[in-house]
């Protein structure tokens, strides 16, 4: 009677320790993922890493976590190259809307890595490699101003001058940083809400940029080159300038 008893305590106090191990089993399974960040994938997709908490908030500009920022994180990417192309290109397609030299070179950047992995030239691995080497140079690109002394629009006419060919790159820096600040002067004074339609007010324009150029003894023989460039930079940025 008594053992009966005690039988039967007990039962009535494992009871609801087992409901409770039960509900949080269940519990898990059903929220678990959501809660934990735990994500099942189908043999058919990739998973990407993003860390949500816990890390610093990516820079601007700066696409993938390269140090354990937030984001999408750096050393998980390499089964989802396709998709840092596409998160790359996105940002080189931003740039090309005020920086003319700048999103070329990305571009072109990108496009020689991509080329090499298709043609096998190059392992997934490699290419992972170069892309984030790419996504770190836009990051830098970002501070350039600051280094240079300039704002972000003398910054895109300092490019556009081609200060990578070794005749421009004898003028020295101080003077290439002069010509770009004369430029962006001279343009955001005589720019109007139509000229790009206006060949008087091109021509015009024009004659200005080569005039900045030939005080500041830029190479002859390449002033026509960097006045084209010169005024194909301009045409992304007086937009801004003539609101």
């Amino acid at each position: 009677m008594t053992t009966n008893v005690m039988l039967a305590i007990g039962a009535a106090d494992i009871m609801p320790v087992v409901a409770g191990i039960v509900f949080i089993l269940v519990g898990l399974a059903l929220f678990g993922p959501f809660v934990l960040g735990a994500v099942l994938i189908q043999e058919r997709q990739v998973g990407i890493v993003v860390k949500r908490f816990g890390g610093r908030s990516l820079p601007p500009g700066q696409l993938i976590a390269l140090a354990g920022e937030s984001g999408y994180q750096a050393d998980t990417l390499a089964p989802g190259l396709e998709l840092l192309r596409k998160l790359l290109n996105n940002e080189i397609k931003v740039r090309s809307k005020k920086f003319l030299m700048q999103s070329k070179s990305f571009a072109e950047l990108l496009e020689n890595s991509i080329r090499k992995y298709q043609n096998r030239a190059i392992e997934t691995a490699q290419v992972i490699e170069e892309l984030i080497q790419l996504a770190k140079e836009m990051r830098q690109a970002d501070k350039r101003g600051k280094n240079l002394g300039l704002s972000q629009e003398e910054v895109a006419f300092y490019d556009a001058l081609e200060t990578n060919d070794s005749a421009v790159k004898a003028l020295g820096d101080d003077n290439l940083k002069f010509i770009a600040q004369e430029l962006v002067k001279t343009i955001h004074a005589n720019v109007t809400i139509d000229w790009t339609a206006k060949e008087s007010v091109r021509a015009k324009l024009r004659v200005m940029v080569k005039k900045v150029l030939r005080r500041f003894g830029y190479p002859p023989d390449k002033q026509e080159k960097a006045t084209q460039t010169v005024l194909q930079q301009a045409e992304l940025l007086c937009a801004d300038w003539v609101e």
